[in-house]
């Protein structure tokens, strides 16, 4: 667990930055080519699932995270440290998995694919 908490720790500031960058950027893009309308036609649907992708990464990281998730985490971690890590792991995986869909389906979407 120690080792999990010193790379969150130094890892968690790098994550919030970004994003808040990619918020800004993606909101930037909107405005500057005009691109509200998309959100009300089913055929964008990539561009609901990179706006849910983002809110599944900032509410935890904004919201969620400093509020419980530590004290949370660590009871945890003292009762039963390995299934904590497991967990932990677990989510990671998850998150990967469904930013990288989320990226192929945003690049397809917008070249076409779909």
């Amino acid at each position: 667990m120690r080792e999990f908490h010193a790379t969150e720790h130094r890892f968690a500031p790098q994550a919030r930055i970004a994003v808040l960058l990619v918020l800004l950027s993606g909101l930037w893009m909107l405005y500057a080519y005009d691109l509200w309308e998309r959100f009300t036609d089913g055929h964008y649907w990539w561009m609901h699932l990179m706006v849910g992708v983002w809110l599944l990464f900032a509410v935890p990281l904004f919201v969620i995270e400093p509020l419980s998730v530590h004290r949370t985490l660590y009871k945890r971690a003292t009762m039963a440290s390995q299934t904590t890590l497991t967990r932990l792991l677990w989510m990671h995986r998850v998150i990967l998995a469904l930013s990288l869909l989320t990226i192929f389906a945003a690049i397809g979407g917008s070249h076409g694919l779909f």
